[in-house]
């Protein structure tokens, strides 16, 4: 399963990879086998999602700091335990996700406000990955 699309096409010798993330992110790569072409699709994946997460999660704690909302301290935590997972493998980044889920939502902007689009087409994806990632061996 990946999180992006990933157009492997033949080459000499070995495989290329474009991997195309939803917010237009591309990743251009060269495998020597499919087993090493699924090896850097998942982790070219937990990168984009540790990567992802860390920088939203940033902007929201700016957000709070600079409002004064005590959801910064929430914020705060959320980005040094996603940092703690970055290193880890995809699955176990994404066991935090779903773990932290509503944390993750209880962050995010409103529906009206104009961030509200960054959260629904970056933060969302990603945790429903991370679901259906659930139960799958990697």
């Amino acid at each position: 399963m990946i999180f992006a699309e990933a157009i492997v096409t033949k080459n000499e010798p070995g495989l290329r990879l474009v991997v195309n993330y939803p917010d237009g992110h591309k990743v251009n790569a060269s495998a020597v086998n499919e087993g090493e072409a699924k090896r850097l699709v998942y982790f070219y994946n937990r990168l984009y999602i540790s990567d992802t997460l860390t920088h939203w999660l940033n902007q929201r704690k700016n957000v709070f700091t600079h409002v004064n909302d005590p959801r910064s301290a929430d914020a705060e935590v959320l980005i040094s335990q996603v940092r703690n997972y970055s290193k880890t493998s995809l699955k176990q980044l994404c066991e935090l996700v779903i773990k932290k889920e509503q944390a993750i939502s209880g962050i995010a902007p409103g529906t009206k406000s104009r961030h509200y689009g960054n959260y629904e087409r970056l933060i969302i994806p990603i945790i429903r990955f991370c679901k259906q990632m659930k139960g799958i061996e990697v």
